[in-house]
Order: structure tokens, then sequence, then C-alpha cells
């Protein structure tokens, strides 16, 4: 609704008009016309609801808002002085909004909704959001400043001025040149609507009110008109117009086009063509001229409203016959297969036969003979029709099958004096026995059978050797031994608290080892008494520490306890007082029991005293943002601390980065305290305020001391590099905020807000067996299917890979210190602060060290920023789940760090994920010097185009914040994870050569969910039309794994296809499924490498592979390249064509003084190569040095050597149909391709 201003103590009239679409309303009239605006707004918002769903209304239900602008900015603003209004979207995404104000002459607003009062009066600032179109408005006052000593006081009201009959909206008021500290509130009309006494005015009856506040020092008055309204009648939509009719109309013929209008009259219509060369119009009729695209647009002579309608001018061509052969590719000499005809667009009642060598292969009523190896063409030509099709054929002969290989397998570890069995095997060869050895028989030994025994600790290689074959194999060998137990570890748990005279059972457990009873004791008996069975009975109101000790372990655990002298009611009191919040006996809120005084200091009461919270928050009428004074001991995270009217309207946290996090909900009240108290800004402030630092690794004058990051930092590991909670070393990316499911990515919505634990009932809807804590640990998604630890192990839950890695950076931190730092260190996580100096070298906290007395100080820049990030990821138990790749990027990285200076193992770790998931990749790295990704590339390099293309089938019109990589949203529905994770439906792909490949609805091939992306850019038709527009020729990219067009082939005409040739189509596999991506690129459950796998599915046909699926090459016996090798790979068959064809381009272009060379890494690719050696030096990179000297033979062949560079796996996708069009490239360029073999 548009909000609408009252009058101030100065008299300003309550009056302006608002603008929505076409539409002005004048505002201050009179009732009807306060009800139709009412009306009129609702009607646009419904709209937008029903448009944004995409479906017929009859869908719609009250369960699905639409979106709302909410607009907030000053009451009051004096003449020639600016304020900044903000704008923010419920129920809906925008990212920019467009702003407007109803009178120039009182304010203006600018583009970043900053308003400049202009002259006295009122203005309404309206805010329209360019992705949703929902739009919200707040009035502004503008006075002139009071000239002394004449200054009076002024009140000014401000707020919605329509209000629903029994909704509620907030007044404000200000008061100008005096100060009152509240306002008295009164309506004109109760009967109409009330008002209490915090400017809240609920609606009880149609009609027009006005309030009135009065300041309760000044006395001055300032008043609001408000109408009350009952949403009994229509919206009142906008006129449109929409034209139907025939979409085609061919060339010297009419098609007729009618225009209606909806929601308006239009005595009659204006019709304009886009391009009257293709066809004209008049008074609906088209009429076709010339072939092509052309908009005829309608517009109504009233009500100016207009529809634009598509319409192609075509000619008709008729069908050409055509004649297809298919069947086997190849024939062995001296065998036969039969190939089949069949005519398309005519009939044959037979076929004539040829072959184009038959010393090489001859034919007879469709059956090929083959003669002598070599290739052959062998023709079918129509009987009736005449027309024919060619079809390549090659004779071949036995290749003999390739060397002996041995395989041994296998377990690849072994405990510490046990065994283990290998097996080996060999194939393509036979062998009686093989002798077996050991790399390091002082670690592991194996015997004749392949036995291994575990000697020492440590890695070693076992050999297998063929006794017959003389063929080796290696394999990997771990000798490992039992890791020593934990310290015990006793919990008690009973209830928080108990009325004057209860008795409650109190239970002692002992973890990681064993108490066959306990000694139970009360710190405070006068409060509450405990017996030997851990019965507490409570005797007087006040708090108790219940401690229980084993008698066995000698471990000790306690719980706190209140005693009452009467119930509370309190709504969910029962979930809360097992939480960690009601726990009064926790170090958090018993720290400063015994300080002097007893208190909790400003700098703590914030998050350890429900007093220093409200008093962060203001609620105790101090400032916001800081705590004022200390809080009194006793107290817990109470009710009160997150229901209170700030946290209601909290939707802003500032991290100690000083980054604020705008748009927040509930989650809002965690992040207050669960943000830490250090980040990359305080870590690198300590090191710069020390002056007299040399370089990383000195000490400076040893004032650097160690930065704690706090306890439970979930929000600040949630928005990761957002808020630069951890260490970010420079140059670097960092995950932002890790974008968990909808619905599911906020704390409040994983976590209980009372009980505080995981929801973990819901977890399983999406993580199959997640039924626990535990469970939940060995959660490994979509992002995480690299071995981020290096250990080899991928299957491990993502809070191991964590450990392992936080245990590198420890030994990395030891190491460091010992040898760069010169003092050794240990790290006790018990003991503030938590790095202490190891005095006996013997790489423990040992009890006498973890003393603040021996804390560490010896410190250097390089040792702090990886002790911070060390402790930053163990003081969040959930790091793992919160944002698991922002905790591997700090660990990594601070490994890294350190390993410039002392040696480092980082074999086989990973800093971000694969593919999809690469954070860092340069195809998500691309734009962030921009700071937007462009809009010609959001589809498919951010998770919001992406998912517009799906929805929509369109491209987004504006760009979009460059991304961390994709996420489950992008190609799933967002539900069900757990039982098979539903796909989105794309209907149709188009490729860049405008042809069309549609999806069936009854059987979805999710391969249309890749080929969105997987298409290229560039095509034959983009080619052709560049060559045939006469201007000057440049480089035409085909863009990045284009693997659907290399997959369907002359179906997709995405390479450049010569005339008067054949191409390959689609490659069918052995079947539908087969040729879908999912079959041969690993997509199973929580792996989604995308990585292409040799399953044993896959070897039931592909023998040859032998675990190699690069050595795939079932029924291709053609040697391709002509080198005389039909065994080798297939890539390597294909590398020869595409080097050759690179060959002949680069002799062309020297022949015409124009030399070139190509640089697959640095875009656009071929440059001039100006000293003629045939590569491109650094001087020659550039875009200024761009090639330039291209002819339209060379620019058909560029396309079809960039599409071999960058589709890797074109061998496997489509074979014949590269190598067809790199033969025929290097054809058109002149060169000699005899000895090609062309399928």
């Amino acid at each position: 609704m548009a909000p609408l201003q009252g009058t101030g103590g100065a008299g300003i009239a309550n009056r302006a008009v608002i603008q929505v679409g076409r539409r002005h309303w004048t505002i201050g009239k009179g009732r009807e016309e306060m009800r139709r605006l009412s009306m009129f707004l609702a009607g646009v918002l419904f709209t937008a609801l029903v448009v944004s769903c995409g479906g017929d209304t009859k869908e719609v239900t009250k369960e699905v808002p639409a979106p709302t602008v909410s607009v907030q900015g000053d009451v009051a603003i004096e003449v020639g002085k600016t304020a900044t209004f903000t704008a923010t979207t419920k129920d809906g995404m925008d990212v920019e909004y467009e702003w407007s104000t109803s009178d120039e002459k009182v304010a203006t607003v600018a583009a970043d909704g900053v308003v400049t009062g202009v002259a006295e009066g009122t203005a309404i600032i309206t805010a329209t959001g360019k992705q949703t179109g929902a739009a919200g408005t707040w009035g502004v006052h503008v006075y002139a400043a009071a000239v002394e000593p004449e200054k009076v006081a002024r009140v000014f009201v401000s707020g919605p001025a329509l209000v629903e009959v029994g909704q509620a909206i907030t007044l404000q008021a200000e008061t100008v040149d005096g100060e009152d500290t509240g306002y008295t509130w009164e309506t004109s009309e109760a009967g109409i609507a009330t008002v209490d006494e915090k400017g809240q005015v609920t609606g009880v009856a149609e009609g027009s009110v006005t309030i009135t506040a009065t300041g309760a020092q000044t006395g001055e008055k300032g008043t609001w008109n408000i109408y009350v309204f009952e949403t009994d009648e229509p919206p009142l939509p906008e006129p449109k117009v929409v034209v139907s009719g025939p979409s085609a109309v061919k060339i010297g013929e009419t098609i007729t086009l009618e225009a209606t209008t909806t929601d308006g009259e239009d005595s009659g219509y204006d019709w304009a063509s886009s391009d009257e060369a293709i066809a004209t119009v008049a008074d609906g009729v088209v009429t076709g001229v010339a072939e092509g695209p052309v908009v005829i647009t309608a517009t109504g002579t009233d009500t100016g409203a207009s529809d634009d309608y598509n319409v192609y001018v075509f000619v008709i061509v008729p069908p050409t016959p055509e004649v297809t052969v298919s069947g086997p590719s190849a024939v062995k000499v001296g065998e036969t297969i039969t190939l089949e005809a069949a005519t398309t667009n005519g009939d044959d009642s037979g076929y004539d036969w040829a072959s184009s060598d038959e010393a090489i292969a001859t034919v007879a009523d469709g059956v090929v003979t083959g003669v002598t190896e070599g290739a052959v063409v062998i023709t079918a030509t129509g009987k009736d029709t005449g027309a024919s099709d060619d079809y390549n054929v090659y004779a071949f002969v036995v290749v003999p099958p390739p060397a002996p290989e041995v395989k041994i397998s296998g377990p690849a570890a072994v405990k510490l004096g046990e065994t283990i069995d290998l097996e080996a095997a060999t194939v393509y060869g036979e062998d009686t026995g093989y002798d077996w050895k050991s790399s390091n028989d002082a670690v592991a030994t194996v015997d004749a059978d392949g036995t291994v025994t575990g000697i020492a600790i440590g890695p070693a290689i076992i050999t297998a050797t063929g006794k017959d074959s003389g063929a080796t194999a290696d394999w990997n060998v771990y000798v490992w031994d039992e890791i020593p137990p934990p310290d015990p570890v006793v919990t008690v748990a009973g209830p928080l608290s108990a009325i004057e005279g209860e008795t409650k059972q109190f239970v002692a457990t002992t973890f990681n080892g064993n108490d066959n009873a306990y000694d139970w004791k009360s710190d405070n008996e006068a409060v509450a008494t405990v017996d030997a069975t851990g019965i507490v009975t409570a005797v007087a109101p006040g708090t108790a520490i219940i401690s229980a000790t084993g008698k066995d372990s000698l471990a000790a655990g306690q719980q706190g306890i209140v005693v009452m002298d009467f119930v509370p009611e309190v709504p969910f009191e029962q979930l809360w007082e097992g939480s960690g919040h009601a726990d009064f006996g926790a170090v958090a809120f018993t720290y400063w029991d015994k300080s002097n005084p007893p208190a909790v200091p400003t700098n703590c009461a914030r998050c350890h005293s429900t007093p220093g919270y409200l008093d962060y928050l203001g609620v105790d009428g101090s400032a916001v943002g800081t705590v004022d004074k200390a809080a009194p001991i006793g107290t817990v995270v109470s009710c009160t601390a997150c229901h209170n009217s700030a946290t209601t309207a909290l939707t802003e946290v500032t991290f100690p980065s000083g980054v604020k996090v705008a748009g927040l909900g509930d989650e809002a009240r965690c992040m207050v305290c669960h943000q830490g108290r250090e980040s990359t800004v305080s870590v690198d402030k300590a090191i710069t305020d020390n002056v007299s630092y040399v370089d990383a690794d000195s000490q400076g004058d040893g004032k650097l001391g160690f930065k704690n990051i706090h306890y439970f930092a979930a929000g600040a590991t949630l928005f990761g590099g957002e808020v630069m909670g951890g260490y970010q070393y420079t140059g670097k990316h960092y995950d932002k905020k890790f974008p968990h499911a909808t619905g599911y990515d906020r704390c409040n919505t994983c976590h209980d807000p009372h009980t505080l634990q995981l929801k973990t009932s819901e977890c399983v809807a999406c993580h199959a067996g997640a039924t626990d804590l535990a469970k939940i640990g060995e959660i490994r998604m979509t992002g995480s299917g690299v071995d981020f630890d290096g250990d080899g192990n991928v299957e491990e839950g993502l809070r191991d890979e964590l450990e392992t890695m936080g245990d590198k950076l420890y030994a990395a931190i030891q190491l460091y210190a010992k040898d760069v730092a010169g003092t050794p260190i240990v790290y006790y996580a018990e003991a503030h602060p938590y790095f202490f100096k190891d005095t006996n070298a013997n790489g423990t906290p040992d009890p006498d060290e973890t003393v603040s007395a021996n804390s560490y100080k010896a410190w250097t820049p390089r040792l702090l920023r990886a002790a911070f990030n060390y402790q930053f990821s163990h003081k969040d138990p959930g790091a793992f789940a919160h944002n698991g790749k922002y905790i591997v990027q700090l660990l990594y990285d601070s490994l890294e760090d350190l390993g410039t200076k002392v040696a480092v193992n980082m074999a086989g770790m990973h800093r971000s994920g694969e593919g999809h998931f690469d954070s860092g990749s340069y195809a998500f790295r691309r734009w962030d010097k921009d700071g937007a990704v462009s809009s010609s590339c959001v589809r498919c390099h951010t998770p919001t185009g992406y998912d517009l293309w799906a929805k929509y089938g369109v491209d987004a019109l504006v760009s979009q914040p460059p991304s961390d990589g994709l996420n489950c949203m992008t190609c799933h529905t967002d539900v069900d994870y757990a039982t098979g994770a539903p796909r989105k439906y794309i209907a149709q792909i188009t490729f860049p050569s405008t042809k069309v490949i549609k999806n069936d609805p009854a059987n979805p091939d999710d391969s249309f969910l890749c080929a969105g992306c997987h298409m290229g850019r560039e095509s034959k038709t983009t080619i052709d039309t560049l060559i045939a527009s006469g201007g000057a020729l440049s480089f035409k990219n085909i863009h990045y794994a284009p693997a659907a067009s290399l997959l369907y082939g002359k179906d997709a005409g995405v390479l450049y296809e010569y005339t008067g040739k054949t191409y390959a189509a689609k490659f069918a596999h052995i079947g539908p499924e087969s040729a879908q991506c999912a079959y041969c690129h690993n997509l199973d459950g929580e792996d989604h490498k995308f990585k292409p796998e040799l399953t044993a599915s896959c070897k039931g046909c592909h023998s040859e592979a032998a675990g190699d699926l690069t050595k795939i090459r079932k029924n291709r016996p053609l040697d391709y390249d002509g080198d005389g090798n039909n065994t080798e790979k297939l890539a390597d068959e294909i590398a020869t064509l595409g080097e050759a064809l690179y060959k002949q381009l680069q002799t062309v272009a020297t022949a015409s003084g124009k030399p070139l060379a190509y640089d697959e890494n640095a875009h656009p690719y071929f440059y001039a190569d100006k000293n003629g050696n045939g590569i491109v030096d650094p001087d020659e990179l550039g875009s200024t040095n761009s090639y330039k000297g291209w002819t339209a033979p060379m620019l058909r062949a560029s396309h079809n050597f960039q599409a071999w560079h960058k589709e890797k796996g074109a061998w496997a996708h489509n074979t014949d149909y590269m190598v067809q069009v790199l033969i025929d490239s290097i054809a058109d360029l002149g060169g000699d391709v005899s000895k090609f073999k062309r399928p």
C-alpha cells in the first residue's frame, strides 16, 4: 500500500500524487478515491503473484503470498538536507530497486535511495523491485529551518495511510526544533480506527480517520489521515492489448491478425511492422515480402496499451528425397556384413549398390564382403528417386592383443604384527605364478604367496612379477597400529530446575572408561542436597551445583539446578531448561562468580547474561550496539533475552570484521553472540600495530599475542568469506555463506530454538541415515567429492576430513615453532590462552605447562595466522556442517603458508571441490574484479541464472553476483534428496545452430540439464552468417566443454560441416539410456564428481579397457590418423588429426604473409606470430595482438580445431563426427588427407 503523509505542526497539506503503472492517484481528495487506490494496489500484487507462479489463477492460494516491498526512511527532513531511504522485499528477491518521487518540487530521490528536500511540502517516495515488480512507499515531510529566535517546535507524523479492517499498522512521530521524549496518540473516530500508546493503529470499520500525536514536552501536535478499507470489491487491473492470429505467412500472401483490449476500451488500433522489408501491415492484414522474422505491434488508440506479435515469412521448398544407409561400419576380411537402405520424402522399389573400391570390398544387394584391409565407400542409389547415400566401411584384419599386464588386488593397509593376502592376475597373457617383493622389508615383508606382514608403521610398495610374462605391478601398503584411547569423561544429566520440596533423579555417565559407582556432592546443601544414588532434594530457593566423581576413573562432571518456591507458567520451558542456554552451572555463566566485585564485565555480558544481551540491544533504554554496564551474576540466556521488542525487529548483525549482514530473520538473535570476537581484520591490525616487524617470520619486540576467535562462532563459519571470521590470506578466494537447501539455511531451521538440538528427524529427508550427530558427521554431499585431507579416503564424512587437516596443521605449527620461531609450542583446548611453551619439547601439553604464566609468546605473523585458523576450526564443533568448504580453505592455506618455511606434506590434498563445485575455478572467479557476472554468462556460471533458464527457457536480462559454484537446487527440485532427488525437467534444447532437440515428457532425459550449458556458443550457422556479412572476419569461440554438441553430431549442427559431405548423427551407444550423460558420468547418490567411470557393466563390452576407460575402442578398427596403429587410444588418433589441422592452419597463414600461433589457455587463443617461431611468446599475448588475417576457409577450420581442444571427451562422445570435421577442415585448407581414414 502507498503510505500518505499527514499534516505537521507547520500545517503542510496531506496531499500527494502516486503513479503506479499508467494510473495516477491524487491522495487527499476523498473517500472513494482512497478505496479505489487500495483495491488497485491489491490487484497489482495479486496479478504479480499469478504471473510469478506461471500457472492458472485457480492454483493460487493464500499459502503463496505475493512479493511485497517495504520502504523505511526519515519522517521529516529539512530543505536542502538529505536522508537515505532503504527498501527490502518479503516473499521474493530483488537485487535492485527503481526509486521515484511523487513531487520533485518537494523532494527528489537518487538511484541509491538518497532523498533531498527541495521545498516545504509532502512527497511520497516509491521503491519498485526490478526483479519482482512489487512496489513500496514511504512519505516524507520537507520543512524549512526556523530562524533564531523564532524557532517553534513542530511535530510530524508519518506511516502507511491505508489499513484493512481488522489489521494494524504503526505510525511514527518526530519533533523538529524541539524535543519530546514521547507522544500522546488520539483518534478522531474510534468507531473507524483505534490507536494505542505506541502509535499502532487498528482498523475497525470502513471510513476516513485522523490520528493525532501530541508531544509530551512541547505540546505540539501532528496529524495523519488514514483510510480504513474492506477488500470486498475486485481489483482494477491495467488495460491490456492482446494480438492473435496466424504466426507465419508465405511470401506474397496475407494473413489477418486481430487485436482485443481487456480491462479497458479502444476504438481502434495503430498497427506497425518492425521491418517492412520482410512484412507490411495495414489494419491487421500482414503481407509477406521477404523470408525472415518480423514483429507486428498493435497499439490501442485510446488506452495506449500495446502488444507485440512474432510472425515468420516463409517460402515453401518441396522436400528432397533422401536415401539413408545403415548397418555395421566394419567388416573382417573374408567375412560379410549386411547394410540396409531406406528412403524418406519419396519411394524407391529397390536400390542399386556399388563399392568405391572392389579390391577392398564388394557389395551385392547390400551384402558387403571384405577383400583386403582398407577403407571403402558403399553407395546405395534409389531405383525410382535417384537419390543416393554413401556409407563408409572399413575392411580389417584381426589386430594382435596388447602386451601382458599384471594386476594386484587386496587390502591397502595391514595392522602392525598382522598379515593381509594380496592376489595377482595377468591380462593379455598367462603366468604360472608370480615373484613377490617388498620395497622396504623393515616396514612390511611379503612371502611367495603374496602374504604381507606388518613389521613397522609406515608405507611400503609390494611388487608382483609374472614368472612367464615378466610383466610387473606395484601395490601400495600402509602398516598401522592401535590409537590410544582418550581420557575418561563423566557427564551429569538431570533437570535444571525443581520446586522447593521436590526430588529429582540425576544420572552420571562415564565415557572412555568404566565406573562402578560415583561420589555425589552438592556445593550448596542449603539449596539442594544429593544422596549416594544421585537423588537431589530441593531444600530452598537458590542455585546449586551437583557433581559426580567416578570411583574408578576419578573423572568428574557437574550440572547446576535452580530451586524455586513456585511453578512459573512459561511456554517452551521444558524444552529450554534442558538446553545449554539454561545451564546455570555452566562455566559460560559461572566464570565470574568469584570475581571482585562478582559481576559479568561489559566485554562479556552481551553473551553471558540476559541483562547484558538486553543492554546490547538497547532494550534497557541505553545505546544500541554496546554494553554500558556490567551485568549481575546468576543469570543465563532466558526467555526475555530472545523475546523482546528489539529482537522482533532485529534484521542486521555486525560481525567482528565490521561487515554487516542484513536481511536476516530470527537467526539474527543467534548471530549477535555466535559470531566470534576476532577476524582477519583484528589479526592483521595486531600485526601491523607492532611496527618493529621486519617480515612474516620476525618476532619483533615480542608484544604480539594470540588472538582467540572465542567459542561456537557458528555464524562466522556459516557466512564464511563474506564476514572474514577466519584468517583469510591475501589473494585467495573464500566461499561465502553456505547455500544449504531452501528452508534449511538459517540457525533456527536446523536447530530447535529452545532445546538447541538438531532437528535430525528432518535431516533424513535429504541425508539418508543421518539420524544422530554421529551419522550427521558422516554426511558428504555434492561439493565434497574430492580428497581434501589427502589420506586417500573419499568415503569418510567431511567432519573427518577436517579433523585430519587440522592434525596436519597442528604438526606444521609445532615444526615451525621449533625450527623457525625457536620455541616449541603445544596446544591445549581446555585452558586459556590455549597455546603454551612446550618446555620439555615432548610435543604434548603437560599439566605444569598449561598455565597462563607459560603462555606462548614467540609469535610471528605467519605463526599467528596459522594458529588462529587452527583455533577457528576447533571452536565450532559443527563447522563441518555450517560451512565445511570454508574451513577446508582456511586450513589448506595455513598449511601452504607454513610450507614456505618448513617441510609440509600436502600431497593429495585439495583446497576446493571439483568441476561444478570448484568455487576457486576460473569458471566462477572470472567476474570477481567486475563485481557481477554479465547477463550473457549467468546461465552457466551462477545458480540463479541457470534456475531462471531452467524454469522459463530464457536467460537473465540482468547481471548476477559472482557465485561459489553450483549447488543442489541448480539441477534438483529441492525436495526428497534421500530417496530419488527429483530433477528439474527441461522440455527442449536449442543449440547455437538454432536446431532444436525436444525431450520426452513420458520418459525424461536428464541429460538436457547438462546440455543447457554444455552445447557451446557458436556454430556453422553463426560462422556462415559472419562470412556472408562481408565485414572483417574474427575468430568465433565455440566456448568450453561443448559435449552435447559433439554427442548429437549433425543433429545439433554446431561444428562446421562442409557442403557435400556426410556426417555422423547422435552417438547412440548401445541404446537410448546408454547415450545419456549419467550413464557414463558418476552421479550416484551423494557422489557428484561428474567424472566418467568404468563400471562392471562397461567391462562386459569393453574388455579392452582393462581398468583404463581411455583405452575403450570397441568396433573402432579404422586407423583414422593413418599412422599404422589401429589399437592406440582413440584420443591419440584424434590428437594426430588435430595437430595436422593446426599445422595446415599455420602453413596457410604463413603463405599469406600473416603467420599465426595458438595458445589454448589465453583468450582469444589465436595470435599474430610476429617472430614466426610457431609459438605464442609472452610479448605476443594480449587482445591487441589477436590474429586478424582470417580467411573464410581458415575461420571454418579454426572453429573445428577449437572444438577438439575444448571438448576433451570428443573421442568418446562421437568419435566419427570429430574425425570427420577435422579431416574435412584439413582438406578445405588444401592439405593432404590421403593417408587418413574418414569414417
